[in-house]
């Protein structure tokens, strides 16, 4: 599978503006499936556009991110999921100033997911990541339909 998103609207408080269409990301995944068990791989790139506001400039880093996870399929309509995240961020840079460095993370992933219908799914996903400054937990909750 081959993807992308597009974010409409940043706020940036460090510029105070909102910016439109500037950054967005990626993605190409691939699954092998010995049934009841599906390993899945993930590889994305993000992308933040530069954002300026007068004569100041925030840069984001950009990054790269490679999951890999193992579904198990508990019945026909049911699975669970657990793996993990390598992310790689680039440095932040402000008036072309470094406000951060490179940085590398790890996070664990698990879910669940219900498949309602043949065209829609709910999933829920807890991701926990730690890099060398902060730590950080997400908890996600998607609705999926197929055209």
């Amino acid at each position: 599978m081959v993807g992308g998103t597009i974010d409409l609207i940043d706020n940036d408080e460090l510029l105070t503006k909102n910016f439109y269409l500037k950054s967005g990301s990626v993605f190409v995944s691939s699954y092998y499936t010995s049934d009841p068990i599906v390993f899945f791989l993930k590889a994305s790139y993000g992308y933040n556009g530069n954002h300026t506001n007068g004569n100041h400039s925030l840069e984001t880093g950009d990054v790269l991110s490679i999951t890999p996870q193992i579904y198990f399929a508990v019945n026909p309509y049911v699975s669970l999921n657990w793996g993990v995240r390598y992310q790689y961020k680039q440095k932040d840079t402000y008036d072309g100033n470094a406000i951060s460095t490179n940085q590398s993370q790890l996070g664990w992933l698990f879910g669940a997911s219900y498949e309602l219908n043949a065209k829609s799914v709910i999933s829920a996903d807890m991701d926990k990541s730690e890099t060398s400054t902060y730590s950080q937990s997400t908890f996600t909750l998607n609705y999926s339909y197929k055209f």
